[in-house]
């Protein structure tokens, strides 16, 4: 039997959106054989732009790009909600829109991200909020984060240790990164307002043989402690720190106090940087400085001290703002009046 020609057409229609990746485009080609018979197959579009590469634009689709192990760059295309926490357990770039922002509307003391990898986790230029959590937990004993580019404003803390046990070798480096606290400061102005107490830029805990930098126009704002340094190996009156360093570079440091530290053994640099220590306290009495280095002097650490230190500037600012406002203390039989 000899057949007779066929006329081949392909047409292209979408069928449905992938659960998975929403933005994913699932295309239908109907293969047309005339005048035999009509065969159908599916072809899958997916947002990969390259190798290993997905765009996403939802708090679901974010939560399975993390959890795709072929996908290796994540690039965030829109703004979005997200109420749980993101574990980062292993490599990933996660990198943001220039229109993209996340904000994170978990509880107070839960994090948007958690890292529980020691594989490279970078973050670059993206943007986030957290309303009533923090920005950044690192739960593994070598932690190798990069932030560059990126802005996050946080209403508790931005990135803390919190392992078990001494991390060792861990690397944490801000590059043209800023983290600012929205505790108490209105309108960006972080110059002149701060929080106070316990409210941490990076918290750094029992933390050795490690480098944390911030570098190219890095930032920490408006915390009560930009950078606090504690922890409780070594005993109850030494934390040991050996052999971590601890450089601000180019960058920027504002709040209550710039370096908070009950550690030991450990190295600072400030370089070509400034440290703005804000007292706005209306309290009786503030012992705190742009830069303190602890003694335990109201005794409430059983004794713990910052001891063995090396702290070196170079063309850096370390300057104080002092708060206008009146009050008055009784000193015995005296008074005072203060601005």
């Amino acid at each position: 039997m000899q057949l007779k020609k066929q006329q081949i057409y392909f047409l292209r229609v979408p069928l449905c959106l992938s659960k998975r990746y929403p933005k994913t485009k699932v295309w239908s080609s109907l293969l047309r054989l005339k005048p035999y018979r009509h065969l159908r197959f599916t072809i899958a579009e997916t947002e990969k732009t390259a190798d290993g590469v997905v765009e996403v634009d939802s708090a679901d689709a974010l939560k399975d790009a993390i959890d795709d192990e072929q996908v290796s760059t994540i690039k965030v295309v829109k703004s979005f909600d997200i109420d749980s926490t993101l574990t980062l357990d292993r490599e990933v770039t996660i990198v943001g829109d220039s229109d993209a922002k996340i904000t994170y509307t978990g509880a107070k003391g839960t994090n948007l991200f958690v890292v529980t990898t020691d594989k490279q986790i970078v973050l670059r230029d993206l943007s986030g909020e957290t309303l009533n959590g923090r920005v950044m937990a690192l739960d593994t004993k070598s932690p190798h984060v990069l932030m560059e580019g990126c802005i996050f404003y946080t209403k508790d803390r931005g990135i803390s240790f919190v392992q078990d046990g001494i991390v060792k070798d861990a690397v944490l480096t801000l590059d043209n990164t800023k983290i600012r606290c929205t505790q108490t400061v209105t309108d960006d102005n972080y110059d002149e307002d701060t929080a106070i107490g316990d409210y941490r830029g990076i918290s750094v805990y029992d933390v050795q043989d490690s480098t944390i930098t911030l570098q190219n126009g890095s930032e920490l704002s408006g915390f009560g402690y930009c950078i606090n340094v504690t922890g409780t190996n070594g005993g109850k009156q030494i934390v040991d720190n050996s052999g971590l360093n601890i450089s601000i570079e180019n960058s920027l440091l504002r709040g209550w106090t710039g370096f908070n530290v009950w550690g030991s053994f450990a190295e600072y640099q400030i370089i070509d940087s400034t440290i703005l220590g804000i007292n706005n306290s209306n309290g009786s009495s503030n012992s705190f400085s742009a830069i303190t280095f602890n003694g335990d002097i109201y005794n409430q650490f059983d004794g713990m001290h910052a001891y063995a230190n090396e702290l070196y500037i170079k063309d850096s600012t370390v300057k104080n703002y002092q708060k206008k406002w009146r009050s008055k203390f009784n000193y015995g039989r005296n008074s005072a009046t203060h601005r």
